[in-house]
């Protein structure tokens, strides 16, 4: 049953058209995080007193699982994108 209604999604087109509005958010989400995650590295190197004060921080978040802070994030930005209809 579960093959047949694969089979049918990708028949119909909707297995498709879902996979890409997931993607949208994930590739904004993922665009953004390695813009801002880059620059911020940048300067963390370049200054030594922002890498000092940003430093707890970054190991702070380094250390929790990313599993404990995914409900989190869904729900401080998950609300906030809305697909087109």
């Amino acid at each position: 049953m579960i093959a047949l209604g694969f089979i049918e999604l990708v028949r119909s087109g909707t297995l498709v058209r879902d996979l890409a509005v997931s993607a949208v958010p994930f590739f904004y989400g993922l665009t953004a995080a390695t813009v801002v995650g880059v620059m911020l590295g940048v300067v963390m190197g370049w200054r030594t007193r922002v890498g000092w004060a940003l430093d707890p921080l970054m190991v702070m978040l380094y250390a929790s699982p990313l599993v404990a802070l995914s409900p989190l994030i869904v729900i401080f930005f998950g609300s906030a994108w809305r697909p087109r209809r």
